[in-house]
């Protein structure tokens, strides 16, 4: 807009001034003008040509911590990216979901010695998930921002955002199954002998013999399978949180840890997320990615859980079930478990989280937000503790404690 109000000043001042009333100054003034911006737009326009053909532009997420409302460098590498005197480009994300907040880079000058220029900045996700970076929007502009070209730069990567970890009080634990064996654990610890080796017997056949054990001994031994660890036992979970229950996620996210830490296998299922998970990879990958999902956060895929842990683990009978406070759904989830003798023990979580300024957590309704003073658009707030209350509906037995 610039460059058009110079060039439409200029012709006026050549058309209108200049040539009617033979003013010299007017008309150098006004062919000044129409010659900075034609000038302009002819170079600018050259040298975008030669980016798009030829700049490359490389993009990495700095560390491993990657957490939702917490800044994240970044760092993006450009080779043959040079530019002239008097013209400058600025680089800007482009995710393909919204929104995400983050500085421009803008770089000018010619191109280092080692033909490779790195821009550092930091991103800030407003809430976990698996985020998908499309590629860059730039911008050419000049000194005097007479002209401006942009284009986009393709690209593809993703990156997953956790929630903020928080830690939250030992809940009670319970199987959802029951099976002979839950009492028993086997030890970790392994001294003396190794448990895979043991004196040979004719029932063992040959082919488990190892000879070249024989040959140092002159003792037959065979090697059998190592006894694996059993879980001490199993918990069916089911997370309900959409986007913006960032807190339930991590709350859900501390159990599993914990139950983890105590050898209990865990069955993990939410909206959005196909199948049981088991693996504890597997759970984190579901509590991000399914946050896209339009079913997420609404528990109205509470029965396609049911019939998969009724089709892979026929011996469950409970499932814990994360849920916000004010949960509208609770009863039909009940209601849905109930039908298949399954018994639903709720765990509800307070949305408490903590900004940057106070001190103290607080009720989400009266939060107090801390603006960061170099971007008053950005929110920067973190959760702090939550303090998760344990429910029991009041007709269910409590099963077997671990």
């Amino acid at each position: 807009m610039r460059g058009l109000a110079v060039l439409l000043l200029g012709l006026a001042s050549v058309i209108f001034i200049a040539w009617p009333q033979n003013d010299l100054i007017a008309n150098i003034i006004g062919m000044a003008a129409i010659a900075a911006v034609c000038l302009s737009a002819i170079l600018g326009l050259l040298i975008r040509l030669t980016l798009i053909r030829h700049l490359t532009l490389q993009h990495s997420f700095v560390g491993n911590e990657t957490f939702a409302k917490r800044k994240i460098p970044s760092q993006l590498r450009l080779t043959k990216s040079g530019v002239p005197p008097f013209f400058g480009v600025e680089v800007a994300y482009r995710f393909k979901q919204k929104p995400v907040h983050w500085r421009r880079h803008f770089y000018n000058g010619a191109e280092p010695i080692n033909r490779t220029r790195y821009l550092s900045g930091e991103v800030v996700f407003p809430h976990r998930g698996l985020w998908e970076l499309d590629g860059f929007l730039l911008s050419l502009k000049d000194a005097l921002g007479l002209c401006s070209y942009d284009w986009a730069y393709q690209t593809k990567s993703s990156i997953e955002v956790f929630a903020p970890p928080v830690e939250i009080d030992p809940l009670p634990v319970m199987a959802s199954s029951a099976k002979s064996g839950d009492q028993l654990s086997l030890s970790r610890e392994r001294s003396g002998d190794l448990f895979d080796l043991k004196q040979y017997d004719p029932s063992d056949g040959t082919k488990r013999i190892l000879w070249k054990a024989f040959a140092r001994s002159r003792q037959l031994v065979v090697r059998r399978p190592e006894p694996a660890v059993m879980p001490e036992g199993e918990l069916a979970i089911y997370l309900v949180a959409d986007r913006f229950q960032d807190f339930i996620a991590a709350a859900v996210q501390s159990y599993i840890k914990q139950l983890l830490a105590n050898d209990i296998a865990v069955l993990f299922g939410t909206d959005g997320a196909d199948g049981i998970k088991i693996r504890p990879e597997e759970m984190n990958t579901a509590i991000n990615a399914s946050v896209w999902h339009p079913s997420a956060g609404s528990g109205k895929e509470f029965e396609n859980y049911l019939q998969a842990l009724e089709t892979t683990f026929s011996d469950v009978n409970r499932v814990v079930v994360f849920i916000s406070e004010g949960f509208s759904n609770r009863s039909s989830m009940e209601s849905a478990a109930s039908s298949r003798g399954i018994l639903c023990s709720f765990v509800v979580v307070p949305s408490k989280i903590l900004g940057r300024g106070p001190t103290s957590a607080i009720p989400l309704g009266s939060l107090n937000f801390s603006l960061n003073p170099s971007d008053s658009q950005t929110i920067f707030c973190q959760p702090r503790e939550i303090d998760s209350s344990y429910e029991m509906a009041g007709t269910h037995q409590v099963g077997p404690v671990f």
